[in-house]
This record gives C-alpha cells, sequence and structure tokens, in this order.
C-alpha cells in the first residue's frame, strides 16, 4: 500500500477507507476496485479516454 503515493492520497481524500482498512485489511482488494472507479483507471475509462483522443485527431486533420 505504502509503495503507491496515489492510494495515500486517495485514503487522505476519503478518512472512511483508511478506518475500514485499519480495522479490515483484508477488504484491501475492494479498496483497490473503489479507488480506481473513483480515478477512472479502469479498463473501459482507458479505452473511453483513447477514444476521445482518436477523436480529436481526427478533428485535427
Amino acid at each position: 500500500m505504502l509503495s503507491n503515493p496515489d492510494y495515500l492520497a486517495y485514503l487522505n481524500e476519503n478518512p472512511d477507507w483508511q478506518r475500514e482498512l485499519s480495522r479490515r485489511p483484508e477488504n484491501w482488494k475492494l479498496f483497490i476496485e473503489n479507488y480506481k472507479q473513483e480515478r477512472k483507471l479502469t479498463f473501459p475509462d482507458k479505452i473511453e479516454k483513447v477514444s476521445f483522443l482518436l477523436k480529436m485527431l481526427e478533428m485535427l486533420q
């Protein structure tokens, strides 16, 4: 957890998760899933970003 500074920043922004993980460390995977959804880092979000960039490139031509 401490290896990723983004996780620490997210925990500082969401103290409920900090409390949850201190009480139930087994919910780590749930935390990661929630983090990715909130930060829009899921696979569908990445595809959407690439699609948007491709559309922007088409408009420039």
